[in-house]
């Protein structure tokens, strides 16, 4: 699969204790690029040596692949009765869950990620909005499996301040296998998370940038600003890796100089595409007055309407029924 690398543009603390940093082995002696007003874009051979060759050939797969795990907003048009609203909503259910038990930020996208491609798929009707909200719950277990190795015995405990009556465990459990067989076990998904430590650090060699705090810091801002347009669906039309790039540059202008920062966006522009674009909606939405809040603004009342309330004993299975086929085996992607 090609990688589309063309530079062509159309035209930031939330940390909540998430993920401490993970960061990628880094080559010795790496070769600095000077920065240069209105540097144009890197070339591919020069982000190899920033890099290094097997950072870059990571880098290079996961830019292949992000596309496979992708789905705009244009999916809920298709929805009937279920809109960006409920979207919203869901999500932000979900970051304050994963924040109650102390979960990462890779598992929050994660679990978001697969919550859109679910709907995405199968779209619910108004009196079936009980399905999504057990969907949010199997999607942020399915995430915790994956990114934290986290297996209850009672998975039923990742239902936390939640507006509905809990769902028993056996629900939860079903809704996962159908979560993963209409996904059809492709749930190693890549996110704009994937991409974050990769970039950054390639951003910080690029600009000739040496300094371990100002590289925590603008990691965890950039983290924290990637975490909090999850809940906004416009940023789903942006690909996930011009969302890292994105956060990662208005992270960087709070600590960085001009000149770095010109670098910096040279190396993430050889990348990927619209980054400007989607800066100028991150510093709108989350930098200074206008930040706006992680909580959903939506009442409790949307889902009252079709049935909040826990499903029949046979609605889950019934649900599983309506999958054509059966469930398919397990994928090694898992």
């Amino acid at each position: 699969m090609q990688v589309d690398l063309s530079c062509s543009e159309s035209g930031e603390d939330l940390s909540n204790g998430f993920d401490s940093p993970r960061w990628p082995s880094a080559e010795a002696g790496i070769t600095r690029i000077h920065t240069r007003s209105h540097t144009p874009p890197i070339a591919m051979e020069d982000v190899m040596s920033i890099l290094g060759e097997d950072n870059f050939e990571v880098l290079m797969a996961l830019l292949a692949d992000e596309g496979q795990y992708r789905v705009t907003s244009r999916y809920m048009s298709a929805q009937s009765g279920v809109g960006p609203e409920h979207r919203h909503f869901l999500v932000s259910w979900i970051m304050t869950a994963a924040c109650h038990h102390n979960f990462g930020a890779f598992t929050s996208a994660l679990a978001v990620n697969l919550l859109d491609r679910y709907l995405a798929a199968q779209p619910a009707s108004d009196g079936e909005l009980w399905t999504l909200q057990l969907a949010a719950v199997a999607c942020l277990s399915v995430a915790a499996k994956m990114e934290e190795g986290v297996f209850p015995d009672n998975i039923a405990m990742f239902q936390v301040d939640i507006p509905w009556e809990p769902f028993e465990p056996r629900y939860i459990k079903n809704m996962e296998l159908v979560v993963l067989a209409t996904l059809e076990w492709r749930v190693a998904a890549v996110t704009a998370a994937s991409f974050l430590d990769r970039m950054l650090l390639g951003a910080f060699e690029a600009a000739g940038l040496d300094s371990p705090s100002m590289l925590h810091a603008s990691r965890t801002k950039s983290m924290a600003i990637l975490t909090k347009t999850l809940p906004e669906e416009r940023y789903l039309d942006f690909r996930p890796s011009t969302v890292a790039a994105a956060a990662i540059l208005v992270a960087m202008r709070m600590y960085c100089t001009e000149q770095a920062l010109h670098t910096a966006e040279a190396y993430l522009r050889s990348l990927t595409t619209q980054v400007e674009e989607c800066r100028g909606s991150l510093t709108d939405d989350f930098i200074g007055d206008r930040e706006s809040s992680p909580s959903s603004p939506y009442r409790d009342e949307l889902f009252e309407k079709g049935g909040a309330s826990n499903p029949t004993p046979t609605s889950v299975l019934q649900l599983e029924e309506a999958l054509s086929g059966e469930l398919p085996p397990r994928r090694e992607r898992w």
